[in-house]
């Protein structure tokens, strides 16, 4: 507000008229300085709005990948050598992300085109992401060597077949073992030139889940469908039940914890389990997911005692201490139907049954 000089000082009034003036000059002068006040007032409090803004975490949720919507996702696995390359295992075939999820391409063209390119399970051998294995729905386990680009079959099934699971043994890059639905257990020493099968009537059982076991020796774990978890050894020579009285015959997934002290097992119908195996004891893994069909779960390694775990039905949920309390993980998830779950330093992935991939932030 601009105020004249000569005005505000009375030049030339009488007395009458200064008094009146000087009353004027006082209101002016108020409701300037109210003016003056209230800009100040509004640029502190947008300058505090500001700053608030700046420090205060954007809030992350869930959010449909650009690549395999619509998809049925039964995998997937973060690079091990770059954090920005992610492989799905799908109904329809092999993708790959190069740029974390943004963008999609389908691999291994020529497998697809002989109709026999449902993959359900995938493995790195060892460190590197160009060596791969897949499992397949109808025809077997095949092999890449070249990131995906080229398969060849290692393990070929007569008729329709599904392997279900397979494993890479961490201290030997040449050791595979693969479950699958109907046909047992398969063991190999020589990276899948050659396999072997245990006797009897395990080799018509349905292997859900199967994980080889920390330390000296190669003992695994294994889940065989409707009968329960069993410890094995590459031998195949001794099986022991392993859980007693739990509910585990319909296990999912196994997984060790980044400690190697104890194990994780997921289960459909009956939540998550955790415990050591030489002790041969598991117990409930927090109530909020009892009664659950959980498919997956991994671990925030830059995170002590963060887990995530995907279900078939009730979406994700989340723990930040331990595993005592879990909750819901799902903003921005539309689809809670998750087969898979991925992690990397910078995202987390939710593979989803009719969704395709999702992502957020971790």
């Amino acid at each position: 507000m601009k105020i004249d000089r000569d005005f505000m000082r009375g030049e030339g009034a009488d007395e009458s008229e200064c008094s009146e003036m000087h009353r004027t000059r006082v209101a002016l002068c108020r409701i300037y300085t109210e003016d003056i006040d209230m800009m100040r007032l509004r640029a502190i409090f947008i300058g505090l709005l500001f700053c608030a803004f700046l420090s205060s975490p954007a809030v992350a949720t869930w959010t449909s990948c650009s690549g395999p919507t619509g998809g049925v996702i039964h995998q997937l696995l973060v690079s091990p050598v770059d954090s920005r390359t992610v492989f799905a295992a799908s109904l329809d075939g092999l993708l790959q992300s190069t740029d974390a999820g943004s963008t999609w391409a389908l691999l291994g063209t020529s497998l697809a085109d002989t109709g026999r390119a449902s993959f359900a399970c995938l493995a790195f051998a060892l460190e590197s992401d160009r060596h791969l294995y897949a499992g397949t729905l109808q025809s077997g386990l095949w092999e890449s060597i070249d990131g995906g680009q080229n398969w060849s079959i290692c393990l070929e099934f007569a008729g329709r077949s599904r392997i279900r699971c397979l494993a890479v043994h961490p201290n030997e890059a040449q050791r595979l073992l693969v479950g699958s639905s109907g046909h047992g257990l398969f063991l190999s020493a020589d990276g899948g030139t050659s396999w072997k099968r245990p006797s009897g009537e395990w080799k018509y059982e349905d292997v859900s889940a199967i994980i080889p076991l920390p330390g000296e020796g190669l003992a695994f774990l294994m889940g065989v469908w409707g009968k329960g978890m069993y410890l094995g050894n590459s031998e195949m020579a001794v099986w022991e039940r392993v859980g007693g009285e739990l509910p585990l015959s319909h296990v999912t997934v196994i997984r060790t914890a980044m400690t190697g002290e104890k194990m994780f097992v997921g289960t459909y119908g009956h939540g998550l389990f955790q415990g050591k195996v030489e002790q041969a004891g598991f117990q409930p893994m927090g109530n909020e997911l009892a009664g659950l069909e959980v498919m997956d779960l991994v671990e925030d390694l830059w995170s002590p005692g963060t887990l995530f775990v995907c279900t078939d039905g009730a979406g994700i949920f989340h723990t930040v201490d331990g595993g005592r309390s879990w909750t819901p993980f799902n903003d921005g998830l539309n689809h809670r139907h998750v087969y898979s779950l991925a992690i990397s330093r910078e995202w987390l992935y939710a593979g989803t049954c009719w969704g395709g991939v999702y992502r957020r932030p971790r």
